[in-house]
């Protein structure tokens, strides 16, 4: 009895190496040229220079900023094209203190694949990219700062444009204290800027909002307060339902409170607007 329940147990390991072990694992990137599909950065303290296009139907995120990854530079000179669903061109998860900086353009096809995506506690995070973001599937949002990822600077130098469904241009969900500038123009199928239970997030836009879409609001700040936020620009919001600036709670405050809330942030968000084109009514 023992034999047989042994020979059972070594024929199951050697079907799970065989065929049950699939996945193929990202390499550690290297200074020199860019990997034909992805990498991943696990470790801290290091400086990467990579040069040269990325164009890849992967479904991995591009460039990997792992978990307890820390401190490290990266200089990324070139172009990334992905293509396939969750293909985030850069993704940073759970470290501190990384700085990117690119000279490219950012372009993604897929499902769920922003352009950056500050992730779970990535905190202190540089990004400065020289280039513009580009987005076609659905939930693909140009930059996204999402759960715990507070204290972070990004700025742009290009425009952030998406066309798939909810696609937003900037993307904040429960991250605090980040700041992100931009000099260029959001044109999006989602929210232009969306802050969601966020706090003391400062964003700057240099440029023009356009969105279109159902429900679709060039601004739309949810449940989150002490934030700043100024465009210097034109809003140009065509979807039917949608605001170019919308403010929501889901507080119960007295009305004189909430009056004064209100001001407060439309002011701040409206202070350097030049026009503002609200959605035609019929």
């Amino acid at each position: 009895m023992k034999r047989t329940i042994l020979r059972y147990i070594s024929l199951l390991a050697l079907l799970g190496t065989s065929f049950f072990c699939t996945q193929t694992l990202a390499a550690e990137c290297q200074t020199g040229a860019p990997p034909s599909d992805s990498c991943t950065i696990d470790v801290s303290d290091i400086t990467y220079t990579l040069t040269g296009d990325i164009d890849t139907d992967t479904t991995d995120n591009i460039i990997d900023f792992g978990a307890g990854a820390n401190s490290n530079t990266l200089n990324f000179l070139g172009n990334i094209t992905s293509e396939g669903l969750d293909a985030r061109a850069f993704i940073f998860t759970n470290n501190d203190g990384n700085t990117l900086s690119m000279t490219g353009n950012i372009v993604t096809e897929g499902n769920s694949a922003e352009g950056v995506r500050l992730n779970a506690n990535a905190t202190n995070t540089t990004i400065n990219i020289t280039g513009s973001i580009s987005t076609s599937g659905s939930l693909a949002h140009g930059i996204l700062l999402n759960n715990g990822s507070d204290t972070n600077t990004t700025t742009i130098l290009g425009n952030i444009t998406t066309t798939g469904s909810n696609s937003r241009g900037i993307d904040v969900l429960e991250a605090d204290s980040n700041t992100t500038t931009m000099t260029g123009n959001i044109t999006t199928s989602g929210h232009g800027i969306h802050i969601y239970r966020g706090l003391s997030n400062t964003t700057t836009v240099l440029g023009n909002i356009s969105t279109s879409g159902y429900g679709v609001d060039s601004v739309r700040l949810a449940e989150s307060h002490s934030n700043i936020t100024s465009i210097t620009g034109n809003i140009l919001t065509q979807g039917e339902q949608g605001r170019s600036i919308r403010i929501q709670t889901a507080i119960l405050i007295p009305p004189r409170y909430l009056a004064i809330l209100q001001i407060r942030q439309i002011f701040l968000t409206a202070f350097l607007l030049m026009e503002v084109t609200p959605t035609p009514r019929t």
